[in-house]
């Protein structure tokens, strides 16, 4: 797709995107400037590189879970704007 205007302007229209010279001309300078990029990409040696799934290496450590009660939990319910029957009243989110 080097120079051709033909194929970028049949690009233009199977997207449906307006035509006009000087957005062939932009959408041009922007391809030949991403196949530069893709072509720096490629020189690059990757050879014995793993691939990288997560950024992250660390390992989760489970821990076991415990109940534990809440001593305070009547201060919660006093401090609740709409407490009631045991459950806090939320604004509806779907009319």
């Amino acid at each position: 797709m080097r120079n051709n205007v033909d194929e970028i302007r049949s690009l233009f229209i199977a997207a449906k995107i307006a035509v006009n010279e000087e957005k062939l001309a932009e959408a041009r300078e922007d391809i030949l400037a991403f196949e530069k990029w893709v072509e720096t990409l490629l020189e690059v040696e990757t050879e014995g590189v793993e691939p990288t799934f997560y950024s992250f290496f660390g390992s989760n450590i489970p821990r076991e879970d415990v109940a534990i009660t809440q001593e305070n939990r009547e201060k919660f319910f006093r401090a609740a704007s709409n407490f009631v029957e045991g459950f806090y009243r939320v604004p509806p989110i779907i009319e």
